[in-house]
């Protein structure tokens, strides 16, 4: 999975209640963007335009791209492969493709990479 904001979360916080500490050390964050020693407002109208083209997006991969996990069986949507079972082994990184395991025939384990989109859960 590739994050369209990698390291950054957006908050809407009163930063003179609260503090920047607060957000300073957020387990996959960065910390808050700065110019010199002031945290940046991000207008809502912007978080609101980039929601309404991110939504899109995350509608056509599903959930199945945030729920798979290592082992999961799936079955292969489109493509070839079409209605083989598979197994999950993980996503690639910076790619929306996802690396599977095959049995053909029961004798041969094959790997294939996968975008997201051609694989559901069983």
């Amino acid at each position: 999975m590739r994050p369209f904001f990698p390291g950054y979360i957006f908050v809407r916080a009163d930063l003179m209640q609260l503090g920047v500490s607060m957000f300073q050390y957020r387990p996959y964050a960065i910390g808050l963007v700065c110019f010199g020693d002031e945290p940046t407002v991000v207008e809502v109208d912007l978080l609101e335009a980039l929601a309404a083209r991110i939504e899109p997006l995350n509608a056509a991969w599903g959930d199945v791209f945030l729920t798979l996990q290592r082992g999961d069986a799936g079955i292969i949507t489109h493509g070839p492969f079409a209605d083989y079972e598979a197994v999950f082994d993980g996503h690639l990184r910076d790619s929306e493709q996802v690396h599977v395991f095959l049995d053909l025939l029961g004798r041969r384990q094959v790997t294939l990479n996968l975008a997201v989109n051609q694989i559901r859960l069983k």
